[in-house]
């Protein structure tokens, strides 16, 4: 009996030796791998913690040769790294201070502290020489969308390693110079989101998007939308019989965002917001009032549920008004050029919210024409059974308002892409 307690403690010993050796080896492979060499009591530490917003030169950071933006998890405004873990520090169309270089490569140490070019550095110490008016980049990928009628469009930052860091994706009509929608993922964190807006960056056209030949911002200025308006209408060019001075009245057409500049996250994100095709006219009573509350109930619902919605904005329809000489309605654009009409003014604007992780979705659609009073739903008015919506749906100056489901909606506006619709985006209990 004593003879097989010595052997089973022999035999113990000698395993517990193997998996020392073992650990050993893993480890110095480990400390290979690294610039520097970490203790014992590095290989139990908590990792990485830095508030991405708490400067505006910040530069982005993502994982190591990523394309995707990091968002802290919800509810909370922190970005967490594991102990050791490969992330970039991105100054998009930028330089790092103190750096010739867009982006930097380190890994996770503790707390603040990162390894770059072996040596310990502190996410203090790392800005960007950021161009205030820098929108980013809007280029045309190589697909088709909405039945290879529109051409696809994205809105992001090319970085010099090759990289594209998308925030929108855009389904652009060439024929009306408008796009069919724009695509973004609305995050669960968004209202956690950098607030210290400054001035906002003049609107860009882009470059080889639009086949008009007029600066496409200026379409929108309130003397050129009030004379191409009239125009139609046979009105005298100055009447502001529809299109009122801008000081006085909503009654004017807008830039409306699809993607609101309060969708995003980072600063940079929320500037490249002002690309010409992420806009359409929209009288500035439903942009200002009903259709800004949609978008903040939409932020509101992803940030009060945890979820990250996918979200598609767009414009269906023509909106029309009577000739001022024939009494018949009259379609209205901001281009016109003899027989050439584009930049049509959308009957409708709506947003197609969806959560991919349950399946349900919502159709929301505002009215874009302040004069119509009898307007009539293009499909079935669900929004009693959306609690979550905080707009006054049926206020004219306000912006008529109503909600559909995504599958009867898209039974008429056949450009919203398809989604396995399984019922109402509703309000949970949280």
């Amino acid at each position: 009996m004593q003879k097989a307690k010595t052997l089973t403690i022999a035999v113990t010993g000698v395993c517990a030796i193997i998996l020392f050796a073992v650990l050993i080896t893993s480890m110095s492979k480990l400390f290979k791998e690294l610039p520097f060499k970490p203790t014992l009591a590095d290989l139990g530490n908590p990792g990485c913690e830095i508030d991405p917003l708490d400067n505006n030169a910040r530069p982005i950071v993502t994982i190591s040769r990523s394309t995707e933006f990091l968002y802290p998890k919800w509810n909370e405004t922190v970005l967490r790294f594991n102990y050791s873990e490969e992330v970039d520090f991105v100054c998009p169309g930028s330089v790092l201070l103190n750096s010739s270089q867009e982006i930097l490569q380190g890994k996770c140490y503790n707390g603040t502290t990162f390894i770059i070019n072996d040596q310990h550095i502190n996410w203090s110490a790392l800005k960007c020489a950021y161009n205030r008016s820098l929108i980013g980049t809007i280029r045309a990928t190589k697909n088709k969308c909405n039945s290879n009628a529109g051409k696809e469009l994205e809105i992001g930052f090319e970085l010099t390693d090759g990289r594209f860091l998308r925030t929108i994706l855009i389904c652009f009509d060439p024929e009306t110079q408008l796009a069919f929608w724009t695509y973004i993922k609305q995050i669960a964190s968004i209202n956690k989101r950098f607030r210290a807006y400054s001035t906002p960056p003049l609107w860009s056209s882009g470059q080889n998007i639009y086949n008009i030949s007029d600066d496409i911002n200026s379409l929108y200025t309130n003397a050129n939308q009030r004379r191409t308006i009239n125009q139609l209408l046979d009105l005298q060019a100055n009447s502001t019989k529809y299109i009122k001075k801008q000081k006085e009245s909503n009654h004017f057409l807008s830039r409306g965002h699809m993607a609101a500049r309060a969708d995003f996250f980072y600063p940079i994100q929320q500037n490249a917001t002002y690309f010409m095709p992420n806009a359409a006219p929209q009288w500035q009573s439903l942009n200002k009032f009903n259709w800004n509350q949609t978008e903040v109930d939409v932020r509101n619902y992803a940030s009060n549920h945890g979820v990250d919605l996918q979200v598609w904005t767009g414009v269906h329809g023509v909106t029309t008004l009577m000739n001022n000489n024939t009494q018949l309605p009259t379609k209205l654009y901001l281009y016109v050029n003899a027989s050439t009409k584009a930049l049509p003014v959308p009957e409708i604007f709506y947003k197609v919210v969806y959560n991919p992780d349950t399946g349900k979705g919502v159709a929301l659609i505002g009215v874009n024409n302040p004069y119509n009073s009898t307007f009539i739903p293009i499909c079935e008015d669900v929004s009693s059974k959306i609690t979550w919506l905080r707009w006054n749906k049926d206020d004219q100056m306000k912006g008529f308002c109503y909600a559909c489901t995504i599958s009867s909606f898209r039974n008429v506006v056949e450009a919203v892409p398809s989604v396995d619709d399984k019922g109402l985006l509703l309000q949970l209990l949280v």
